[in-house]
């Protein structure tokens, strides 16, 4: 076994206005790569469309989904600051 049979990452996510595609996000990670993800974290940067809808869909599918949520849009730095914290 090498040493990337232990490896954990979590996976994290800024999205704003992203209703249309963040589930292809999720569908895009590899299988292979699947059983070392502990967590998918995702900011929902104030969008104005459906996002947090599609990301509370997404959460029962995928148990491991950590779904923050800015009141409104910070910017994509903002939204990498909470993503670190």
């Amino acid at each position: 076994m090498g040493p990337s049979a232990h490896l954990k990452l979590a996976i994290v996510i800024p999205a704003y206005n992203a209703s249309q595609t963040i589930e292809r996000v999720f569908k895009r990670i590899p299988p292979a790569v699947q059983p070392q993800i502990v967590n998918y974290i995702v900011v929902n940067d104030g969008s104005t469309d459906d996002t947090a809808a599609v990301l509370a869909r997404l959460q029962q599918s995928y148990p491991d989904v950590v779904a923050l949520h800015h009141d409104v849009n910070r910017g994509y730095g903002a939204a990498e600051k909470t993503l670190l914290r």
